[in-house]
């Protein structure tokens, strides 16, 4: 009878050996990857929501103030053009472009026009559900980003603390007892409230646009 010795070589047992220590990590590493990327790219979609919803904020409060910033105008047309989201609106974007061409004097006074004495304009609060609910994650992206997505969170929620002013001011205007020079002071830190709340949602706009891609 022919007897076949099979010699195994040792360097292909150290390459087996090594191969079954380090595929779990191997796999492991992979699938974080891929987990990280699907973060960041949801998390992004959330926040360029966020910034679409800023920029027409800032934009209306501004209308209202009547405070024609144009360098916010010129700014903000494109981001409403590569919005891709449900709420895009041609007409907004029709309206910005149309705002852009005419003088400041000119459009100043269209909101004048457009403006009704003693109106309140309406804010609301924002919201980051899917970062907030899963905010752990953010510690595996990168420290730049990390970084500045705690910042815009920040601004985020005092926008928000902003919006809880606004309704508190609108809730003493109901108020009949607040007459004379304390209505006046009133109605004059509601109106720097919005003005706050336009620069900083402006600002919350431009920090989406600041995030590396």
């Amino acid at each position: 009878m022919d007897l076949r010795i099979c010699l195994i070589n040792p360097l292909d047992l150290l390459i087996g050996w090594v191969l079954g220590i380090f595929s779990p990590l191997i796999v492991d590493g992979y699938q974080r990857r891929r987990r990280n990327r699907e973060f960041t790219r949801t998390a992004l979609s959330e926040l360029d929501e966020l910034q679409h919803k800023m920029a027409l904020v800032a934009y209306r409060l501004f209308s209202h103030l009547c405070v024609v910033r144009r360098d916010f105008l010129s700014w903000v047309q494109p981001v409403l053009e590569g919005y891709k989201g449900p709420e895009r609106s041609q007409e907004m974007i029709d309206t910005m472009r149309k705002h852009l061409a005419r003088p400041d004097a000119e459009l100043l006074a269209t909101w004048k026009a457009l403006r009704t004495p003693g109106k309140a304009v309406r804010v609301l609060k924002y919201s980051l559900p899917f970062l907030d609910a899963r905010l752990g994650e953010l510690s595996e992206c990168h420290m730049d980003f990390q970084r500045r997505v705690l910042q815009i969170r920040v601004q985020l929620e005092m926008y928000n603390a902003g919006v809880d002013l606004v309704g508190e001011l609108l809730m003493k205007s109901f108020d009949e007892s607040i007459t004379g020079h304390n209505r006046q002071a009133m109605e004059t830190n509601l109106e720097d409230t919005y003005d706050k709340l336009a620069n900083r949602a402006a600002d919350i706009a431009r920090m989406v646009s600041q995030l590396p891609r």
